[in-house]
């Protein structure tokens, strides 16, 4: 588990945790992760993205306004792409779950 910085949508500096596969997988997503009061596991939304920022951003973007994570950060998986994340300059952005078809 790492550290790494990011800036979100609306400017703000922050640092997020990175949780690698171990040595030898092949990283083939990224997953928003969230970490619960009281428990030191961080769990998954079962989004999977294909860059490391669109899973960075949207977890920063749902961190804002759940009310239970005490932290979040990415994880990366083995599992296949399944979401992509919008980009709207200005604006937080917006998840698109992809067909089948798009997600090849």
């Amino acid at each position: 588990m790492q550290t790494i910085e990011h800036t979100t949508w609306d400017g703000r500096d922050t640092k997020v945790t990175l949780i690698s596969l171990p040595e030898g997988e092949a990283v083939v997503s990224y997953k928003p992760v969230f970490k619960m009061p009281d428990d030191p596991k961080y769990y998954d939304n079962g989004q999977r993205f294909a860059t490391l920022e669109e899973a960075r951003d949207t977890a920063a973007a749902r961190f804002m306004v759940w009310t239970m994570p005490e932290a979040y950060g990415v994880e990366e998986s083995t599992d296949p792409v399944n979401y992509e994340r919008e980009f709207t300059p200005g604006y937080a952005g917006t998840d698109k779950m992809l067909s089948k078809e798009e997600a090849k």
